[in-house]
């Protein structure tokens, strides 16, 4: 039986690791629909509304944290959607100016994470989420959307860099992870980013079905910051 132990260890183990990584990613659910009653041929200006709802930690101690990584999100997902559209050819413009259509997208949940933690241990710990939700408007019709739907997204629980090392050589494969540029895209930033990749998809898949313009090409990679960074790496997981 030793034989057969030796190799069926490891494709537990495999089995757990694949289980673990899809859970990571970003997914977008209930996506609904309702036909425009613009008038015009297409739509030429929209408003961009992004409010903050996530519900505060329980945790005293991690709100102030939470706080702030809500605040960037806000304003990351507003200058970024705004880029992101005006390149599709919108003319982003303010509620009050009486926009053809109107995206609200509110954020429902937010936690910044630990990259430490991700790196280190993994499994879930320090791990990065945000949820939103989405809506589309038009001016003749504010109370039902043309396009509602939500996105979860989140780094997962893969295991980190500390998983079956001696603490001393998983604090050197961590260290050297973090240093590495570009390695630490897992994150609330990439969280971030990803959204805003799946709001420009939706919208356009949306415009495309009603025969409006939506200009093709890569819009390019947004810069979403980083809510956490290397300071605050030896804090308490938010």
């Amino acid at each position: 039986m030793k034989p057969v132990r030796k190799h069926f260890s490891p494709l537990i183990l495999a089995a757990a690791m694949l289980m673990l990584a899809a859970c990571a990613g970003t997914r977008v659910k209930d996506v609904e629909t309702t036909p425009s009653t613009i008038e015009t041929s297409s739509p030429h200006t929209v408003a961009i509304l992004v409010e903050n709802n996530s519900p505060a930690p329980p945790k005293a101690s991690r709100r102030a944290s939470q706080l702030e990584d809500a605040k960037l999100v806000v304003a990351t997902l507003t200058d970024q959607l705004g880029k992101v559209l005006s390149g599709r050819g919108l003319i982003v413009v303010s509620p009050d100016a009486h926009p053809d259509l109107t995206l609200r997208c509110n954020v429902l949940e937010v936690r910044g994470g630990n990259e430490w933690l991700r790196v280190l241990i993994g499994y879930g710990a320090g791990r990065a989420e945000l949820r939103t939700k989405v809506t589309l408007f038009d001016s003749t019709v504010a109370t039902r959307p043309l396009v509602a739907f939500e996105i979860d997204s989140t780094t997962g629980k893969m295991p980190g860099a500390g998983y079956g090392l001696g603490s001393g050589q998983a604090l050197s494969a961590g260290m050297s992870a973090l240093s590495i540029p570009g390695a630490m895209k897992q994150g609330l930033g990439q969280e971030v980013n990803d959204n805003i990749k799946r709001i420009d998809h939706e919208l356009g898949q949306y415009f495309k079905s009603q025969q409006w313009s939506y200009a093709a090409g890569d819009t390019g990679s947004v810069s979403a910051p980083r809510a956490t960074s290397l300071q605050g790496a030896t804090s308490a997981q938010r």
